[in-house]
């Protein structure tokens, strides 16, 4: 902790004296309240850290946990071979089981292994864990530092969105970072050691590029900063980042040529015509639609809710109970198990995950498989509809299951009040948006960009991760819009009032 305090006194003092060297210098936000808002962002750091101690013992099981370990794994071995260090840095290493590279340091992680692209909706680890590992030699090995800079990544991004859109919030700017920086899900999971606080940072800067390219155009530097961020967004959470981005720069285009009339019908014939083409992409390449791609990665992540010693090898992918007589542990290496005998379990071969298969008495007591994960069963797991369920019956439940649930009359545990509360804001701004488009009979351009963007991600969170734990987290780059949109259309609801 006295590192993380000594770095948020430095960070605070660079918002108040320099601005941040010029990211936080606004017109209608003073650096006192720039610095105000970071130190109250920051909280959320050992907010983060002691309710999950409180309630799950710790953060060492949790994705936090484990990618905080992976790069004090990969930053520590950047002391004995830099060279081996730098080549897993640009993404040079040799994954392969028994190289020099693997033996010495990548066995010993826990996420690492997940980290190649194999299908939709995918979350690149690597990428935080490279990243990560350069800020285990800034933080001096401390997790409070180490997610402290992930949050000013963040705080950095939100900076960036709201000087992007401030132009059409003039006289609400500070409502605008309010929402931005203490949004309950947002302000919680920024403050960790996990992917949210580096996809805001990247959405904010590539925004911020976009709007420049568009309105003014921008220098080379801004173009291939622009691309190297478009490049990233591939490899951490495309289905967010990609969207949001193709979102902002076709809000950008549209707004900003004055010549085309019929905006909307322009921003959602053009987003009708790009998904037409993916799902025509998908079934040539995937040969399924991108709904079924969906639905499959449903299936495997209710199977992951049930909890379980999941291992991996080459070929294999197994799930066994939460039972650790069914596994014996490598005498010296922690996260190498082989299988009991006459174990049962459930397992998938690396080429076809679709295909569940199962053992039902293991005979194979020597082969040694790595562990990739160990969870216990989540009680918070949602339905979204029954089988035989049409599509539409599916969209609504998942939507419901991303924006409402938990109500506090359902709510179990302090995460889930939280949720409520957040959902409570949600379905306020719903109502203040509706009536604004009931009194103007209209709503304009950027509002339905907010809701359209906030709304898609959401029913992509509800039906893939039928989890309300996950939902709560994975929604909330997203669902701040919806709050934005409310925020754009208070003034007409006050005019209305006058």
């Amino acid at each position: 902790m006295i590192v993380f305090c000594i770095y948020l006194l430095l960070i605070l003092w660079l918002i108040f004296r320099k601005g941040l060297f010029g990211i936080a210098v606004d017109s209608a936000i003073s650096k006192k309240q720039f610095a105000i808002l970071f130190f109250l962002k920051a909280l959320a750091v050992p907010a983060f850290y002691f309710v999950y101690k409180k309630m799950y013992g710790g953060i060492d099981q949790l994705d936090a946990g484990k990618f905080y370990h992976d790069a004090s794994v990969i930053g520590h071995y950047a002391f004995t071979d830099p060279t081996a260090y730098l080549r897993l840095l640009f993404g040079f290493q040799n994954d392969a089981e028994g190289s020099a590279d693997y033996v010495n340091f990548l066995q010993y992680t826990h996420n690492w292994d997940n980290g190649e692209f194999k299908d939709y909706m995918y979350n690149d680890n690597r990428v935080v864990i490279r990243i990560h590992s350069l800020f285990y030699f800034l933080s001096f090995g401390s997790y409070f530092a180490q997610a402290l800079l992930n949050c000013l990544l963040s705080y950095i991004g939100i900076v960036f969105i709201y000087k992007s859109l401030k132009e059409f919030f003039t006289g609400r700017e500070k409502w605008v970072l309010l929402v931005l920086c203490l949004f309950p899900a947002l302000w919680f999971y920024t403050g960790a050691v996990l992917k949210e606080g580096i996809a805001i940072f990247i959405i904010g800067c590539q925004v911020y590029c976009f709007k420049a390219v568009i309105y003014s155009g921008a220098s080379a530097l801004k173009k291939a900063v622009s691309l190297l961020f478009f490049i990233g967004a591939f490899f951490l959470k495309p289905y967010l980042l990609l969207f949001s981005m193709l979102c902002f720069a076709l809000f950008f285009y549209l707004h900003h040529h004055t010549k085309i009339k019929r905006k909307a019908f322009a921003f959602f014939g053009f987003m009708l015509v790009a998904f037409a083409l993916v799902n025509v992409a998908s079934m040539l390449v995937k040969h399924k639609t991108v709904f079924k791609a969906v639905e499959s990665h449903q299936r495997v992540f209710a199977d992951v809710a049930e909890g379980g010693i999941f291992l991996e090898s080459n070929d294999l992918f197994i799930r066994l109970k939460s039972d650790f007589n069914l596994v014996k542990k490598h005498p010296t290496n922690d996260s190498l198990f082989s299988i009991q005998f006459h174990a049962p379990y459930m397992y998938w071969k690396n080429t076809n995950m679709a295909d569940t298969l199962y053992c039902t008495a293991n005979l194979d007591t020597l082969t040694q498989y790595k562990l990739r994960y160990l969870i216990s069963h989540s009680n918070s797991n949602l339905t979204v509809g029954n089988s035989g369920d049409g599509v539409a019956v599916i969209l609504f439940h998942a939507l419901y299951n991303s924006l409402f649930y938990p109500l506090f009359y359902t709510a179990k545990g302090p995460l889930q009040w939280l949720a409520s509360f957040e959902n409570l804001l949600i379905l306020i701004s719903l109502l203040l948006i509706v009536i604004t488009f009931l009194i103007r009979k209209k709503l304009d351009l950027l509002p339905l960009v907010f809701i359209f963007l906030a709304l898609f991600i959401c029913l992509l969170a509800g039906i893939a991760t039928p989890n309300s734990g996950a939902i709560f987290r994975y929604r909330s780059p997203a669902v701040i819009y919806i709050l934005l949109a409310a925020v754009y259309s208070f003034p007409y609801l006050m005019s209305k009032k006058k």
